[in-house]
């Protein structure tokens, strides 16, 4: 059965209805499209008129048209969600205001949903010894066995970064140190190795000043590990010595790397899934709002486009990515070296990424704590400015 709404009528409501509900009975598609920012406007708007003591807002409070408005507000804005059209007829201010409570005591969880939002950039490592050959296949349209190979040629332990690999990770502080929102940076969060590191202290300087952000290294963020000695880590005591402004310590599960294998290579499904944790740390146990994250292609591969758990998209308001892939980040920008790419697309060697991140937020209201939160990852544009709405 269809519900209707909307109609003159007299009484506090009827200028409403004049003013609003003829203009959305002649246009029903704004109001789907415009639902849910005014659901949370309408919320926060009579939260502030409820619980506001001060005289001037008291004596707005009152007026019984302003609450009369945000009340029709709020109840078209939810019809419509639910589906419901908008036509001629007539509902009781009493039964909006009785739908409207709900969404009015469910205020308080939207506002911590929120302030639960973190502002993610994710960094991939420059070129590293072991990348020029494989990554020139990869491009040339190599199978996934013959990058393996390539890699394996040039292999090394934790390799490092190449000179081109550490003008990469450096051109990223060139483009960005003088931005507000790197300079906003609370945490910086690095795989293991050795190239993820290096990569991290050049596009983020550390500072001789207490102030700077904290550098944790963490063990589910580095790249699919096993086989290649490139993914073999280092010791606590020697990260702890070759990375002495970095805290070596707090999320390694072991001091030796016990859980590289050297005959097998790591399934993918388990490498999204140690990337899952890492973000997962990052959301319920940090405090920090803007985190700057740097690891592996292969593993944000699996993590951002494969994980059941992890869902990406594009908030970008660009019509092209200002974000410049491989080698191009060295070089001028033009517009041949600006591609479109979709926000899970695979990581260019030193491709710097930003996303608001957050739980979803019907798993933030399920009643199972037990239950897999998802994870939303929304990229956004690198300028992108904290008050526009995603």
């Amino acid at each position: 059965m269809t519900r209707t709404i909307g109609g003159g009528g007299g009484g506090d409501g009827g200028w409403i209805d004049n003013a609003i509900l003829s203009y959305l009975h002649a246009r029903p598609q704004s109001m789907y499209h415009c639902s849910t920012s005014l659901l949370d406007l309408c919320c926060g708007a009579v939260s502030l008129l409820r619980q506001s003591s001060d005289k001037k807002w008291s004596r707005f409070r009152s007026t019984p048209r302003t609450v009369n408005f945000l009340v029709y507000l709020m109840f078209l804005a939810l019809m419509s969600k639910s589906g419901v059209s908008i036509a001629s007829g007539r509902v009781s201010s009493a039964r909006a205001s009785d739908t409207v409570v709900a969404m009015v005591q469910n205020s308080r969880r939207v506002s911590t949903a929120s302030a639960n939002y973190k502002d993610l950039f994710v960094l991939r490592h420059g070129q590293a010894t072991h990348n020029p050959r494989a990554e020139a296949a990869r491009a040339a349209g190599c199978s996934f066995e013959e990058f393996l190979d390539w890699m394996k040629q040039d292999d090394s332990l934790d390799s490092e970064l190449t000179e081109l690999g550490r003008e990469q990770a450096s051109s990223v502080y060139r483009q960005h140190g003088s931005k507000e929102y790197w300079k906003r940076v609370e945490l910086v969060v690095s795989s293991p190795l050795s190239r993820a590191i290096q990569t991290a202290d050049l596009a983020l300087p550390p500072t001789a000043s207490e102030d700077g952000p904290t550098r944790i290294i963490h063990e589910e963020f580095r790249e699919v590990n096993g086989w290649l000695l490139n993914a073999k880590r280092r010791s606590q005591t020697e990260l702890a010595d070759l990375f002495p402004h970095w805290d070596s310590r707090q999320c390694l599960h072991h001091h030796d790397d016990i859980l590289w294998d050297p005959d097998e290579l790591e399934d993918k499904a388990l490498c999204g899934e140690r990337g899952y944790k890492g973000l997962e740390w990052i959301l319920s146990t940090r405090s920090e709002r803007s985190i700057l994250l740097v690891a592996h292609g292969g593993i944000l591969r699996y993590v951002m486009g494969e994980h059941p758990h992890v869902i990406v998209r594009d908030g970008r308001r660009d019509s092209l990515n200002s974000t410049l892939t491989g080698e191009a980040t060295t070089s001028e920008t033009s517009i041949e070296a600006v591609k479109i790419r979709s926000p899970d697309a695979r990581f260019s060697n030193c491709e710097l990424r930003r996303y608001r991140i957050h739980f979803h937020d019907e798993d933030e209201s399920c009643s199972d704590p037990s239950s897999r939160r998802k994870i939303v990852m929304t990229e956004l544009d690198l300028h992108h400015n904290d008050g526009e709405k995603v």
